[in-house]
């Protein structure tokens, strides 16, 4: 707080849609509150402010400078250096965080859609086909990311609304294909997307906000499997041909930094089942590795 002014300060990766639609809901509810809202592209905006960073601020800023503290998530907001944590940050939080500061919640300026989940239904495109990241191909992987998204149910998605973040996903992949600094994997059932699986260089994911140990490797930043085909191999089918991309490369290791498992969202057994071992604890989550050899 600076004075008697509450400060609130979102920080957020450029490699998810949601990160951007988070950030326009974000300057429209804290728009008219006396608050002062600071935003960080972590990516493209220096890590800089004014007013002082709260102790857990800096333990996020340490994983982004040096690759151990706080892990980003795609997306972390802070009221008075406080988290409120979700991603997207959840209603009930950001109003409890609201409230310290005697300031009011409207719900009406904060929409929230998450939580549903569609119905599981049966692959009848017969074998998976897995496609490498292409030009081509990346409207399916943005739709992954935003329609078919585990959480949002199918009648929260409005194309017209998600088009603008889809592009800048969309944008941000081929930039990055363009200079070699990824692998992804897209898997198609028949003519679905069923889900997909994407890799990215040590040195920049730590630019992303994960912890990380060494500097020759690939980590999985993003593993996610459409609902409807979920308990079908997609995930192994995917890390498996990751896998055969970073042996490829020659790129030493694979890591990820998994979940418990109650989370449903790259979880710990997934990876351990391939032989990925634990390197170390990270506020609950686990630093993960698998070595490869030529």
């Amino acid at each position: 707080m600076i004075g008697t002014v509450p400060v609130a300060r979102y920080f957020f990766s450029p490699g998810c849609p949601e990160s951007f639609a988070t950030l326009d809901k974000l300057v429209h509810f804290f728009h008219g509150l006396p608050v002062i809202f600071e935003r960080y592209n972590v990516l493209e905006d220096e890590l800089t402010s004014a007013n002082p960073f709260s102790a857990d601020e800096k333990k996020l800023l340490a994983v982004l400078e040096r690759g151990e503290g706080t892990p980003l998530l795609y997306g972390k907001l802070y009221l008075n250096g406080d988290e409120v944590a979700g991603f997207p940050p959840a209603p009930e939080l950001l109003k409890r965080r609201l409230a310290d500061p005697g300031l009011p919640y409207d719900a009406s300026s904060y929409p929230f859609s998450y939580g549903a989940q569609p119905a599981r239904i049966s692959n009848t495109g017969g074998e998976l086909r897995l496609e490498l990241y292409r030009t081509d191909n990346l409207d399916y992987l943005v739709k992954l990311c935003t329609k078919h998204h585990p959480y949002l149910a199918a009648e929260n998605y409005r194309e017209e609304e998600w088009r603008p973040y889809e592009e800048r996903r969309k944008s941000f992949v081929q930039r990055l294909l363009n200079s070699g600094d990824i692998i992804g994997v897209i898997a198609f059932a028949g003519a679905e997307e069923a889900g997909f699986i994407e890799g990215i260089p040590l040195p920049l994911s730590q630019k992303f906000g994960y912890p990380v140990c060494g500097v020759d490797g690939i980590m999985i930043t993003c593993l996610s499997v459409r609902s409807e085909f979920k308990g079908q191999r997609v995930a192994g089918q995917l890390l498996d041909a990751l896998e055969a991309g970073v042996l490829r490369r020659g790129r030493g290791v694979v890591q990820v930094l998994a979940f418990p498992d109650r989370q449903c969202w790259q979880p710990v057994s997934l990876y351990r089942k391939r032989d990925y071992q634990t390197i170390k604890d990270v506020e609950g989550l686990s630093l993960m590795c698998k070595p490869f050899k030529e």
